[in-house]
């Protein structure tokens, strides 16, 4: 149980991390 909630939060901290980078981007792309 431990190893399947330690995926999940890896899985969303990557998740999270893609969207901020995809964000970071677009502005970037916007200025």
């Amino acid at each position: 149980v431990c190893a399947d909630e330690d995926l999940r939060a890896l899985r969303a901290g990557t998740h999270v991390e893609v969207i901020a980078v995809e964000g970071i981007t677009l502005r970037i792309r916007a200025v």
